[in-house]
């Protein structure tokens, strides 16, 4: 990590520092690429539903439905952009702690609450299907990923300056 030159040290930065390469790509699914999916499936979802049934988009619950799921999901975005702003602007540990804990807060909790909690305060009733287990399942296991890359990485441990005693 040093080298010498004309018998002064000096300090030369390792190979794999900075947010490039794999750390590059969650900050900018964390930012860009997640926001952007999430919200062309909301917005299908919906499409689809109201294409299937016509009817209800005069209910009042279908309007709350709506409303609070958008809300919701701008609050989710929020918070991933936050945690993929800290990592692009920080050069300390904690963002990379705050990272790991927003992964889990916009991946599995955030599905639990949309896909669970808002019918359930819309309509009074959640249908959890295959299709919600399988994004559930999804989402923990990116979390999970992404957790253990932030927490073994290199890259990141140059980056932001762990050390054993940090993680």
């Amino acid at each position: 990590r040093y080298r010498y030159v004309t018998g002064v040290q000096t300090c030369a930065l390792p190979i794999s520092y900075g947010v490039r390469g794999w750390l590059a790509l969650l900050v900018i699914g964390m930012m860009i690429l997640g926001p952007l999916m999430g919200a062309g499936r909301i917005n299908s979802d919906i499409m689809m539903a109201e294409h299937q049934y016509p009817e209800i988009t005069s209910l009042s619950q279908w309007k709350t439905y709506k409303t609070v799921t958008w809300w919701g999901y701008l609050i989710v975005v929020a918070i991933s952009f936050y945690g993929g702003f800290g990592l692009v602007r920080g050069r300390e540990w904690s963002v990379v702690t705050r990272a790991k804990q927003i992964l889990w807060i916009t991946g599995p909790v955030a599905s639990i609450v949309m896909a669970v909690l808002i019918p359930l305060f819309a309509f009074g009733k959640m249908d959890v299907g295959p299709e919600f287990i399988g994004v559930f399942i999804g989402s923990l296991i990116s979390a999970g990923i992404w957790t253990a890359y932030l927490s073994k990485s290199k890259r990141v441990r140059n980056t932001y300056g762990s050390s054993l005693s940090q993680q």
